[in-house]
């Protein structure tokens, strides 16, 4: 599923400071590079002759990340990235991370964020990364009787309280099930 491309409102600060607003919303898709091609498009049609500075006056679209004045172009490319990717997901991290102690960045995000599920149990049962640890599918044709013994809810739910994973409602974010990251990063 695709989301958004979240966008960011690009001022020329020679011409603000000259009391002229100028400035467009840019979409950060792509690359690096095609958002520099549109900060500097935003320069070169400025009133003001020779304007080489910029700054982020607005931005939409972000999920709660607060995108600064002045930001890393290289940085809010990637998390652009990861939100038409992710969508909500992307703010749910970011503040589970602060929660728990870990720098919420773009790595972070991507070595812990295990995908968005209708449910714990269903995480629990169909999640590749679960039956690699677990191994259900042979247990359950070996013992296809004990296997339908297991209380999926409980297992869900021991795996949050032994730390290996956090649930967060996605409903809050208009979707939903649930996220679901992990505490140790792959």
């Amino acid at each position: 599923m695709t989301h958004p491309a979240p966008k960011i409102y690009v001022a020329c600060l020679s011409a603000y400071v000259n009391g002229k607003l100028h400035g467009r919303w840019i979409e950060c898709i792509g690359d690096s590079e095609e958002l520099w091609k549109g900060i500097n498009e935003v320069l070169a049609t400025s009133p003001e002759p020779d304007a080489e500075e910029w700054a982020v006056h607005d931005f939409e679209g972000w999920h709660g990340l607060t995108i600064s004045e002045y930001p890393d172009v290289e940085e809010i490319c990637t998390w652009a990235e990861l939100i038409v990717e992710h969508g909500a997901a992307i703010a749910k991290f970011i503040g589970w991370a602060k929660d728990v102690g870990i720098i919420p960045d773009a790595d972070e995000f991507q070595a812990r964020y295990c995908g968005h599920w209708e449910s714990s149990q269903k995480f629990a049962l169909e999640s590749d990364e679960i039956e690699e640890h677990y191994q259900y599918k042979e247990f359950s044709q070996k013992y296809p009787v004990w296997a339908n013994c297991i209380d999926w809810e409980h297992f869900a739910n021991e795996l949050e309280l032994m730390d290996a994973y956090q649930y967060i409602d996605a409903k809050p974010s208009k979707e939903y099930g649930i996220y679901v990251f992990r505490y140790m990063p792959e």
